[in-house]
């Protein structure tokens, strides 16, 4: 007899773990109050830092899922509510939760950020990392210059090997400079410039500033390190370039060296302009406009003209841009407006054109790009007006260069308070219309603060490179 066993069919039930929000996740909106001049459930809290990321920090050791931040006076206030109501404020910010634990009723959901830009055509980004890296910076403002076919490198930082970091761009070779003690060159790390020049003799690299008022030069042709006149300030953060085989910089910012020197600071005869001609060592000066520190400069290298734009002098940040022909008479030369008073700006000159970038005024950053023709006609007004184009974000202290003397390549320096990794071009040659955001070319792979530094390869083919010590991005034609 065969026994039949009765097998029951259950159902089959999957567990379906639910997606776990564990993590709060804020949205943050400028320039509204949701605290108002009424009493809320709530508490002031101390913050240290002058922004807003540390009252959201507060708010969420202290569980609580609304916060205001006061621009002004830097107060943090943590709403304990839970209820969302604004009103428009332009001196505060405020955060809520839209998300996760804490989650706000009302409360607005960001949009989601924009897709990466495609990388402009036509371009080509290698990285390399250096064989004797250096711990890069994620603050200061490393130096680089290029001439021929070789990018050089001051330190990351006054500690260390004394040598420079070069790069062949026709070889790819990485090699070094050392710097002799006696050069001083160690000893100019606070805010120092560092500009190439090729005259019709030599090819220099020239360092100058930063915290001393040295010029001190390195012919390439000889291997020697020569301290040239000295500046008649110390200074830190002065914008210098080679244009038209002569060496150029003006005041930067003065670092105060007595109460003799800040009785002068601001006087006329100490807002100069110099060009030094490094092969005969004639140094020229006069009196500029204004103190320059943290100005943008570039070459007109089309005009055998100079600009010096924005900067910090006696009466603040100015907006102001001079221009300077040699032998350092104005000559009618204009005085020129940016429209935005700034300063820790970039500039270049590149195919004809002086491009100046990004900077701030100590509250606002920019990311405006300024443009102008460097043959100037100054009884046409239209000429006087830059070209004004944007950034994708704004930048501070941004690195610029010309490629292929067409291309102006904008990247490094800061967006906010971090190293900026995006590069942006401007074509000098079939410009955008004005107002555009100009094009994306690569993301950076480097991890700090960069230099920046311009060279030829043997093939006349031209390449930009920004090293941060540990990794050189390059960009070149495709």
């Amino acid at each position: 007899m065969i026994k039949y066993r009765a097998v029951v069919l259950l159902p089959l039930v999957l567990a379906i773990t639910p997606q776990c929000y564990c993590q709060p996740l804020w949205d943050l909106e400028k320039n509204v109050d949701c605290v108002g001049s009424g009493t809320v459930p709530g508490k002031w809290y101390p913050v240290k830092a002058d922004d807003e990321s540390a009252c959201q920090a507060a708010a969420t050791q202290n569980n609580v899922s609304i916060f205001s931040f006061n621009y002004k006076s830097k107060h943090c206030y943590l709403r304990q509510d839970g209820v969302w109501q604004t009103v428009p404020n332009d001196h505060t910010m405020c955060g809520c939760i839209y998300q996760g634990p804490g989650v706000v009723h009302g409360c607005p959901v960001p949009a989601p950020p924009p897709p990466p830009p495609a990388p402009a055509k036509g371009f080509k980004h290698v990285s390399i990392t250096s064989p004797t890296p250096q711990a890069p910076l994620t603050r200061g403002t490393p130096a680089g210059a290029g001439i021929q076919s070789t990018f050089y490198f001051l330190p990351i930082r006054n500690v260390g090997p004394a040598v420079l970091t070069t790069f062949n761009v026709a070889t790819s070779t990485w090699g070094n400079l050392s710097i002799p003690a006696d050069s001083g060159v160690m000893s100019m790390f606070n805010g120092v410039s560092f500009a190439s020049v090729a005259d019709t003799t030599n090819n220099f690299l020239v360092v100058s500033g930063g915290g001393t008022n040295a010029v001190v030069a390195y012919n390439l042709g000889t291997g020697n390190w020569t301290h040239l006149p000295g500046l008649q300030h110390k200074i830190a953060n002065s914008c210098s370039m080679g244009c038209d085989g002569l060496w150029y910089t003006m005041t930067g910012d003065m670092v105060k060296d007595g109460a003799a020197e800040s009785a002068l600071s601001f006087k006329p005869a100490n807002r100069q302009i110099y060009a030094y001609n490094l092969s005969s060592g004639q140094a020229m000066q006069n009196n500029g406009e204004k103190t320059r520190g943290g100005a943008g400069c570039a070459c007109g290298e089309r005009a055998g003209v100079v600009f010096f734009a924005g900067g910090f002098s006696d009466a603040g940040v100015t907006s102001g841009v001079e221009v300077w022909r040699f032998p350092l008479a104005r000559r009618g030369e204009p005085k020129l407006d940016m429209g935005n008073k700034k300063r820790d700006m970039g500039g270049v000159g590149c195919g004809g054109w002086a491009v100046f970038a990004g900077g701030d005024d100590g509250k606002t950053q920019y990311n405006s790009v300024e443009v102008w023709n460097t043959v100037l006609n100054i009884s046409d007004p239209s000429t006087l007006a830059p070209r004004v184009f944007k950034l994708a974000k704004p930048l501070v202290r941004p690195k610029l260069g010309c490629l292929a003397g067409r291309y102006a390549i904008v990247g490094g320096g800061l967006s906010g308070a971090a190293p900026n990794a995006d590069v942006y071009v401007f074509d000098t040659a079939a410009q955008p219309s004005p107002g555009s955001v100009l094009p994306f070319v690569a993301t950076l792979n480097t991890s700090g603060v960069v230099a920046l530094a311009a060279a030829s390869s043997a093939a006349n083919a031209t390449a930009i490179g920004f090293f941060d010590g540990a990794t050189l991005d390059m960009i070149s034609l495709a």
